[in-house]
């Protein structure tokens, strides 16, 4: 995509652009410490389970994460009138009442093209069929977070599937500790059961919960527990319920994901029920923490040191999973075996081993030989490969529920001015790229409007509330010159870009700080530095 964009923005503006590749985490630490080294950032956000429920990606381009204060707001967005509602609706005590502050929120950040998508991410993964009998792929597909074609596939001979990972997936025997949340949502339905898991076509289940009820205006969450056990034969109880969370909870530096809420109390309510409190309202709670946590055995953890030393302790695989862990050789190999002990959920019929690829030709090279049996996250090229040379291989093609999208760093001329995104916006030949990028597999029309939900998300607003950048896939140079034009901009004889005449380029707060520096600048933040609504 990046020679397309590069040759866009340069016919729009009349001056050179670059692109400077860097690694991921180098560019989210560029951002998040407020550097100013680019003018747009290029991300997209992975397929983690959680983000289907609207908190993350709302609440996160609020103006109290922006700037040089390590918060993930990856544009810098400091917009007072949407960070009102995007604050508020995780305070909402009903999800009708959330899904019009998240509708508000969404369509004031797109009518200020807070963000640029330029095309949809694609979801690519294979199976050899002449090795497995292919199940559960849903609209999740074959996906690094996606569990479920490991646990409903079955191999044609034998008794066991052989699937690719990333290093990082296998890195860390405590996944608790995983700060990549793909793996830990994978590993959590494998190893670990949680109270509730998402399907394989978005849907929230329960799975060692019976049921749950959400009252008091989402300050109480009660939970019914199935009868199940752990792989030892142990009842799992309520008591290990609140032992899991209280444990991940109160070790926030040790588990990257562990995120509790500011006041709450768990206490065991009856032989298969816990009840979970909070002093605010929690509407999120259910669709995010239930999902996010595999239930432990207290008592084998206790055992294994887990209270006295979270971080280095060795994790005891009782588990309560549908699989058994048998050899785990760190960052490389992983293999599960099926329980004995029948799973309230899932009963595979098979082992599932994991081998650790970090090159794209090394994962191909072992699924073209029939040394891996489904082939997860690779490239389109890859997925033409396989179509072209390997008649086993079965591709499997999903959208995203994110786009790939510019992520323009707001406090800095020329990006901070709207018509400027806005004319960005407009030149992508979104057709080609598709083409060029996604072999034709995505859907350009859906990055016309100015979101970070695409159509699978079940959080998309309406888009009669979002602002369409343009009506042409194939971009509008033109077009969007003569917004340029129409808002005071404007050509020297070298055909450069040229600021209005009146143009304020001084950033809308010091390089390296955040917003309630330049309270001046935004009217919800007070003399004193604070954010607030009146």
């Amino acid at each position: 995509m990046a020679p397309v964009m590069t040759e866009n923005m340069q016919e729009l503006l009349g001056i050179s652009v670059d692109i400077r590749p860097v690694a991921a985490g180098t560019m989210i630490e560029n951002v998040i410490t407020d550097k100013r080294n680019s003018h747009f950032s290029f991300f997209s956000s992975g397929m983690n389970p959680m983000r289907l429920d609207p908190d993350l990606m709302t609440r996160r381009w609020a103006i109290d994460w922006a700037g040089g204060n390590g918060q993930s707001n990856l544009a810098n967005y400091a917009n007072c009138s949407y960070s009102e509602p995007a604050l508020a609706q995780g305070e909402a005590t009903s999800q009708e009442e959330r899904r019009g502050l998240v509708n508000e929120a969404h369509s004031i950040m797109s009518e200020d093209l807070g963000l640029i998508p330029v095309l949809p991410n694609i979801l690519r993964g294979a199976y050899n069929e002449e090795q497995i009998e292919i199940g559960g792929l849903g609209q999740t597909g074959i996906h690094t977070t996606a569990p479920y074609p490991m646990i409903k596939s079955s191999p044609r001979e034998g008794d066991r599937i052989s699937v690719n990972a990333s290093p990082s997936f296998l890195r860390a025997k405590n996944y608790f500790k995983q700060s990549a949340g793909p793996a830990l949502a994978r590993l959590n339905t494998f190893i670990h059961s949680p109270l509730a898991e998402y399907n394989a076509e978005f849907e929230l289940i329960p799975v060692l919960a019976e049921d749950w009820e959400v009252t008091n205006e989402a300050k109480e969450v009660n939970i019914t527990l199935r009868s199940a056990t752990f792989s030892n034969g142990d009842p799992i109880t309520p008591e290990d319920v609140k032992y899991t969370f209280e444990h991940v909870w109160s070790n926030v530096g040790v588990y990257p994901y562990a995120d509790p809420p500011e006041s709450y109390e768990i206490e065991v309510t009856g032989e298969n029920s816990v009840r979970f409190t909070f002093d605010s309202p929690q509407v999120s709670f259910v669709a995010t923490r239930l999902p996010r946590w595999g239930i432990v055995s207290k008592s084998a953890w206790t055992e294994a040191g887990a209270n006295e030393d979270p971080e280095g302790f060795t994790p005891p695989f009782v588990n309560s999973g549908p699989f058994t862990v048998g050899e785990w050789t760190a960052g490389e190999f992983l293999s599960l075996n099926p329980r004995e002990e029948t799973h309230p959920v899932h009963n595979p019929d098979h082992g599932v081993d994991f081998s650790g690829y970090s090159e794209e030709s090394a994962k191909m090279s072992a699924f073209l030989d029939g040394a891996l049996d489904i082939i997860v996250g690779i490239s389109s090229g890859s997925v033409e490969r396989i179509n072209e040379e390997f008649s086993a291989g079965q591709t499997v093609i999903n959208p995203s529920m994110w786009p790939f999208y510019l992520a323009p760093q707001h406090p800095m001329a020329p990006v901070k001015f709207r018509e400027f995104r806005a004319a960005v916006g407009q030149c992508f030949d979104r057709s080609l790229m598709n083409e060029l990028a996604a072999y034709g597999n995505a859907d350009p029309e859906q990055t016309l409007y100015a979101t970070v939900f695409l159509q699978p998300h079940p959080w998309r607003p309406p888009e009669d509330q979002l602002y369409q950048m343009t009506d042409d896939v194939t971009g509008d140079i033109e077009g969007a010159r003569q917004r340029l034009r129409d808002a005071g901009w404007g050509w020297d004889d070298q055909d450069n870009l040229r600021y209005p005449a009146d143009a304020d380029t001084s950033p809308l707060w010091p390089q390296g700080e955040t917003p309630e520096a330049a309270p001046e600048n935004f009217s919800c933040i007070t003399s004193s530095g604070e954010v607030s609504f009146d």
